[in-house]
């Protein structure tokens, strides 16, 4: 699992990051972004919180342009990219399902928006899990504090999280071998007994 922060010191437009993201063009303000590369992901969903409805942010053209919003600072990070790569045993339905499981652990743990696409395998290459995560934590109203991973160190003492989001780091990727573990182990057994 690889994560990569997008801040505005880095990236152009969030916008065009999120074209790139789903391999889908995204039109704001009468602007339309193109992806560098078009691709057709086997699965492109905005996963909120468990029990978190928020109408407001319910489509890519309105979470990213609120994203945008939400930013004062010159140089604020937007979201955070998380990278995956599915195991070969899983494939189609499996690893869409994989993938959507570790976007939901996500929503929840961090309390924000997870813009989840599921790249398909390719000859060179298995399939990936990609994760846009928005950086503050949402509620119905819309967005609200930092999410614990994007906190300053100040900020993380003040909510009394360790000084370093490297705990939530850890914590992530364990959670993403385990769900992989899990779903890998199921597939075997399911062979093991079908032969």
């Amino acid at each position: 699992m690889r994560v990569q922060r997008i801040s505005r010191s880095k990236f152009k437009t969030i916008y065009q990051v999120v074209a790139d993201h789903c391999g889908q063009p995204i039109t704001v303000d009468g602007l339309t972004y193109e992806p560098q590369n078009d691709f057709n992901p086997s699965h492109d969903e905005l996963i909120f919180p468990s029990g978190v409805s928020c109408p407001a942010l319910a489509t890519r053209n309105r979470l990213w342009p609120a994203v945008e919003a939400a930013e004062l600072r010159a140089d604020a990070n937007l979201a955070t990219h998380w990278q995956g790569v599915i195991p070969a045993e899983l494939h189609g339905i499996s690893g869409n399902a994989l993938s959507v499981e570790f976007g939901k652990h996500l929503a929840d743990y961090l309390g924000s928006v997870v813009h989840l696409v599921v790249l398909p395998p390719s000859m060179a290459e298995n399939a990936r899990l990609r994760a846009l995560c928005t950086t503050r934590e949402v509620g119905p109203e819309g967005f609200g504090l930092k999410n614990r991973f994007n906190l300053s160190v100040a900020q993380r003492r003040k909510r009394g999280f360790p000084i370093s989001p490297r705990t939530e780091l850890s914590d992530l990727r364990a959670a993403w071998d385990r769900l992989c573990s899990g779903y890998v182990g199921r597939r075997n057994a399911t062979l093991a007994a079908a032969s």
